[in-house]
């Protein structure tokens, strides 16, 4: 019974603390772009759109698009141009 304990005291930490648990790039582009949306949406549904919060949604935008960039990275291909997102259909 001893044994038992003191393996799962020793293993809890290592299991809790393991690069599994983190959160993968999809699931941060996802919960970056929902937080996106919850804000615009919620600022443009009380009519407070501005330059300001214009400003802000290109900021939003540019960070999405750097994370899809790192997630979806394709490696150049001869006689192509460099691949693009369209962050408007996502």
């Amino acid at each position: 019974m001893h044994f038992i304990c003191r393996l799962a005291l020793v293993l809890f930490p290592i299991l809790t603390l393991s690069p599994a648990s983190a959160a993968s790039p999809e699931d941060r582009y996802i919960a970056t772009r929902d937080a996106a949306i919850a804000k615009f949406a919620k600022l443009s549904n009380d009519n407070k759109i501005n330059e300001t919060v214009d400003k802000a949604e290109a900021a939003a935008r540019d960070e999405l698009k750097g994370q899809l960039v790192a997630i979806l990275s394709q490696p150049a291909r001869p006689g192509f141009a460099p691949a693009q997102l369209n962050l408007d259909t996502l």
